[in-house]
């Protein structure tokens, strides 16, 4: 009898282990107690950030087989899903056949990798090879056309001479091509010229053309030019420049030229101011 209750109660004991005692631990947890995901860990997980910095950023783009443009960088950032580049402190150096002709630098950029197109952002400055200095909150690159660009209001500052500028330009709108060897003013243009140490020239116009070659500058339809106590106003005037001294050499007006001088009053197709002499030349119907 003894024998059997003692296998008995083993037997009790093992069934207990065995059986009851899994199934009161392995329970199922229910969907709704498991922690959940923010927004912000589920977008870390999906969008990854891919970052180079504490080293300088160069990239180099060339076609057919000269280089297009250099640009320096001090930190890049982008999504591994998008061809966008997020650029700090940017410098970039752009070039036609193989010559340097532009410096463009920036607080902020983008480029894209796949078109090569770029927007520069914060204390945005241009300097052209001849010493024009464009300020603007923003331009942008088209890699397709080599346009440089920017739809705001820009200021432009002269090439340097003897260590001063002396003609200062603003305009809504810019295009520099950066294959050619001009530079515009879309719309809206005002500004002055200085010469002779302390004489000014006030003059607006619809649009303005400037050269990266030399100092020359046109300024194109409705010109307004204040030359006190002279007035003038025509189609097209042009500012013209020595080669060998750089100074104010010539201003040219064409097309409906009017002067007006107190009560006095001329009109003709050409005026002609030299200002070295101050010798007024009208042509063209003067009278």
């Amino acid at each position: 009898m003894r024998p059997f209750l003692i296998v008995f109660i083993l037997f009790l004991i093992g069934f207990e282990i065995l059986i009851l005692f899994p199934k009161q631990t392995e329970k199922i947890v229910p969907p709704e107690s498991l922690p959940m995901k923010t927004s912000s860990e589920e977008t870390s997980q999906v969008k990854p950030q891919q970052r180079m910095q504490g080293t300088q950023i160069h990239l180099v783009e060339s076609q057919s087989g000269s280089r297009d443009w250099e640009l320096f960088a001090q930190s890049a950032q982008s999504d591994p899903t998008s061809s966008t580049w997020d650029l700090k402190s940017v410098r970039t150096l752009f070039y036609n056949n193989e010559k340097q002709s532009i410096v463009l630098t920036g607080d902020q950029g983008q480029i894209d990798t796949q078109t090569k197109n770029m927007k520069i952002t914060g204390n945005v400055h241009i300097e052209t090879s001849n010493g024009y200095l464009f300020i603007a909150p923003y331009v942008e690159y088209t890699s397709k056309g080599r346009l440089i660009f920017c739809s705001s209001v820009v200021q432009v500052k002269g090439p340097q001479v003897d260590h001063r500028r002396s003609l200062f330009l603003k305009g809504t709108g810019m295009r520099i091509p950066v294959t050619e060897q001009k530079m515009y003013l879309d719309r809206d243009v005002s500004g002055e010229k200085i010469f002779d140490g302390d004489k000014t020239i006030t003059l607006k116009s619809d649009q303005a053309e400037l050269s990266s070659l030399n100092q020359m500058a046109q300024f194109i339809n409705h010109v307004v030019i204040h030359y006190p106590p002279m007035v003038m106003t025509g189609d097209r005037a042009m500012f013209s420049y020595s080669e060998k001294s750089h100074s104010f050499e010539y201003l040219d007006l064409t097309g409906n030229v009017e002067l007006k001088d107190g009560d006095r009053r001329a009109v003709s197709q050409k005026l002609r101011i030299d200002m070295v002499s101050h010798q007024l030349v009208f042509s063209g119907q003067p009278r």
